[in-house]
């Protein structure tokens, strides 16, 4: 099980008016990506300029590249050569796709002399200049690219562009710092300003002007404006070659114990501050030190986004209260933050952590940042694998036979777990299906969902609903299927039919793909004590547990819906079928799953099925088998899968064979090996000779308790400290007390109260002034709101008003107020 490694938001762009709502500038351009394995990690943000074009092709480009060779990836010393190679690769892309247009305008551009001024153009040469005007949405556009990858103990980051990369840390004495490894890729770079000034560019000018030419960037994707065609822009024409470029420059590190997390952001993110706030020396900082309050209150995935939310209120706030021009729009924000404490656990170590986690950094003092912020990262509750199905050949490799068609989904939330397998047939349609809508339905009404009665009916409606969906999708097919049909007599067999009804059959024939499909689906809930599992078909979901002498047993939740249910064969014998025939069969007409969602012609086109037209009524159904149980503490997983996992065991794996695995996809992989193998010992075994699709997601049982304990620890530290920070204040109200109990005593033993000496106002003043700024630390409401009765009480009873000079009470009585 593994914690979740990246925390990813975003915040479009927005313009501000005093008068009216605040309205998009123009459509969000930031673009990102995360890759997340097991020994190696990476992420990307492109921020694209003029469209997000430039930007969506980096993206695409750049992540292309990488899971393309990923073992390549994983050796030291081509790291940093391959970050370059995939950047650069991506700007040659760019331009290639634009190639057809950028020759267009060279030509146009040719056919104007050089001496020739902008707005003379217009006038000597109309045509000519409005199709460059037509041309120029079509070349330009770039983007900044900022990439990340961690492997193995070193840390990776490419950049062209104000895009940023900024590593968190803490300090021995307990302060978060921060280290930017990107590079800024504009005109206040010195670096940048010496390579431009050697082809010829004034640098001071650059700097007046605050740009290159049309762009803030001086290294890009894309930005033909300050590349290809830097020739046509007039403060850019006389250099000696191209001023943009697409070299990007790379950082290498060695991650430190100290790390607590890596953040890339577009530049949106640090100049919303720097706008806000003019003062601001380190934007990152400040950027640092929100996400790192947003994980004190909530979970690590869903901080980046507050953090944003958190941004643009604040930069809101400043412009409706200070009207600043600089602060008049906001562009796209783009927060990616990688934890590097995001480690895998072994099961030893997590069950040692779940029961000793608070007492332990008690003990040892683990109160700073780095304790407090690998508690709050939330542990993953679910591990997740998939194999595709298989062919063997005695002398050939194995190939697939179709493609994978198993699909699933997991939906992590603090109060809610809930995980799906859907294995299709006859296509991947149906599955894909199920999982959208099974998972938009949960979704839709979380906090329905959190109330224990009415999961049970939820879980059925939502599967049937994706019955009712798969067949309204196909009812066009299907009544056109039904109309064909019913001009072929029902007493014509089917291969009369193919005679009699040449040109019907072929039509039938090409409706089927269209029509057909179908999948089985077994979804679980977590909520709260209960686990609640529902499912059609044959997918399994499987409790394993421990008992009190430590063997692990198992426990089937699900029902399997085949011929070889006895109370299936009974719900189709009272429809009319004969059970013998069925198990003879070992399936239900075309199919072998007795309910799942789809498989038309056991539901709805029953009746076109020589075995099954004369059944009363459609045998296959969507109604699903619900099991609701207790989570006991013996409980360590729920393991749900399609029937490709058990039945390749069944086919192939000895009793006392194990795979020793610990993750789904590791388990997976030495299965279909010990599938393959068996295979290769008995070739003429027709139970070995292919492999289904295997899918196996997994729930750890512990891994939620160790992140309820990781709540409550963070909650106890939380409170400490709340408690410890209310006492200071406390003692701080006492002492305030004592002096102003004193200086009234002395104000009564004053023989003249109308002669009150300066210092023993001031002392007074003093003291009141302490006292309310304790208060007003803490917020009681009800503290604060008795102790001014209080003072106002002894004021009113026991001085009279000659005795307060008012230019010395008014700060104490307006706080008071």
């Amino acid at each position: 099980m593994r914690t979740a490694c990246f925390s990813e938001g975003t915040v479009e762009n927005v313009r501000y008016h005093r008068d009216a709502a605040s309205i998009p500038n123009h459509k969000n351009e930031d673009v990102y990506f995360v890759i997340d394995k097991e020994r190696f990690q990476a992420c990307a943000v492109c921020d694209g300029h003029d469209g997000a074009s430039a930007a969506n092709l980096a993206v695409k480009t750049i992540k292309d590249y990488i899971t393309s060779d990923l073992e390549r990836w994983l050796q030291d010393d081509c790291v940093e050569t391959k970050l370059k190679e995939c950047i650069m690769l991506t700007n040659i892309k760019f331009f290639e796709q634009r190639r057809k247009y950028i020759e267009e305008k060279r030509h146009i551009e040719a056919k104007i002399p050089r001496d020739v001024k902008s707005y003379q153009a217009s006038q000597l040469y109309p045509c000519e200049v409005a199709r460059l005007e037509e041309l120029e949405p079509l070349i330009s556009g770039g983007c900044t690219a900022v990439v990340a990858v961690v492997c193995g103990n070193k840390l990776y980051v490419a950049n062209v562009g104000d895009s940023r990369a900024v590593v968190v840390y803490q300090t021995p004495n307990g302060a978060l710092e921060t280290l930017q490894l990107s590079t800024d890729h504009d005109v206040k770079n010195e670096d940048e300003l010496k390579r431009l000034e050697k082809l010829g560019l004034d640098p001071d000018e650059l700097k007046r002007a605050g740009r290159l030419g049309p762009q803030e960037n001086t290294r890009s994707i894309g930005d033909y404006n300050i590349k290809e065609g830097y020739r046509s822009v007039d403060v850019l024409s006389h250099a000696s070659g191209p001023p943009g470029i697409a070299e990007p420059s790379v950082n290498t590190v060695d991650i430190d114990k100290s790390f607590l997390y890596l953040m890339v952001m577009s530049d949106g993110v640090y100049k919303s501050i720097e706008a806000a706030v003019p003062q601001t020396t380190d934007a990152s900082s400040v950027v640092a030190k929100w996400f790192y309050g947003n994980c004190a209150q909530n979970d690590f995935v869903s901080a980046s986004q507050r953090t944003l939310k958190h941004l643009a209120q604040f930069h809101e706030k400043h412009f409706n209260e200070n009207g600043n021009s600089i602060a008049c729009k906001r562009d796209d924000m783009t927060l990616l933050v990688y934890n590097f404490h995001a480690k895998a656990r072994a099961p030893e170590d997590r069950q040692q952590r779940s029961a000793s986690k608070y007492m332990r950094a008690k003990s040892v003092g683990q109160t700073g940042v780095v304790g407090d912020m690998v508690d709050r990262f939330s542990t993953s509750c679910f591990s997740e694998g998939t194999v595709e199905n298989v062919r063997y050949h005695r002398d050939a490799a194995p190939v697939s036979d179709h493609k994978n068609e198993d699909v699933y989904f997991v939906i992590d939330k603090e109060r809610f777990q809930a995980c799906a397998v859907c294995d299709g047939h006859d296509g991947a349609s149906a599955a894909k299906l199920a999982v959208k809508t099974i998972k938009d339905y949960i979704n839709s009404d979380l906090e329905r969902w959190l109330q224990d009665d009415c999961v049970e009916t939820k879980l059925k409606e939502c599967i049937m609903l994706t019955d009712i969906t798969f067949f309204e999708q196909r009812h066009k097919y299907i009544e056109e299927k039904r109309h064909i049909e019913a001009k072929i007599p029902h007493d014509v067999k089917s291969y009369q039919a193919s005679q009699l009804y040449p040109c019907e059959v072929a039509r039938l024939e090409e409706l089927e793909p269209l029509i057909s499909g179908g999948c089985t689906a077994v979804v679980a809930v977590v909520c709260g004590n209960k686990l609640y599992v529902a499912n059609v078909g044959d997918s399994r979901a499987v409790v394993v547990y421990q008992t009190p002498n430590g063997a692990l047993e198992t426990l089937q939740l699900s029902t399997d819906h085949d011929v070889k249910n006895v109370d299936e064969l009974k719900r189709l014998e009272k429809l009319g079928l004969d059970p013998e025939e069925l198990k003879r069969a070992g399936r239900l007409g075309p199919q072998e799953n007795t309910r799942s969602i789809g498989d038309y012609n056991i539901k709805r086109g029953y009746k076109s099925v020589d075995v099954l037209r004369h059944a009363s009524g459609p045998p296959g159904i969507a109604e699903p088998s619900i099991n609701i149980l207790d989570v006991e503490e013996s409980f360590l997983y729920l393991m749900l899968m399609s029937d490709g996992v058990y039945k390749c065991i069944e086919a192939t794996v000895e009793e006392d064979q194990t795979t020793g695995a610990f993750s789904a996809v590791e388990t997976l992989k030495q299965l279909a090996k010990i599938h393959e193998k068996a295979f290769n010992t008995h070739r003429n075994s027709t139970a070995c000779r292919k492999r289904d699709d295997m899918t196996l997601v997994v729930y750890s049982f512990c891994a939620k308790k160790e992140r309820i304990n990781s709540m409550v620890y963070t909650a106890l530290v939380t409170l400490d400290k709340h408690v410890s920070n209310f006492l200071s204040k406390l003692t701080n109200i006492t002492n305030s007390l004592t002096c102003i109990i004193r200086s009234l005593e002395n104000l009564e033993a004053l023989p003249q109260p109308d002669h009150i000496p300066t210092t023993t106002w001031e002392t007074l003043v003093l003291s009141f002034s302490t006292l309310f700024n304790d208060l007003n630390t803490i917020k009681p409401e009800l503290l604060l709101d008795l102790t001014t009765l209080a003072f106002s009480f002894i004021f009113k009873e026991r001085f009279n008003s000659c005795f307060y000079p008012s230019s010395l009470l008014e700060p104490t009585v307006e706080v008071i107020e």
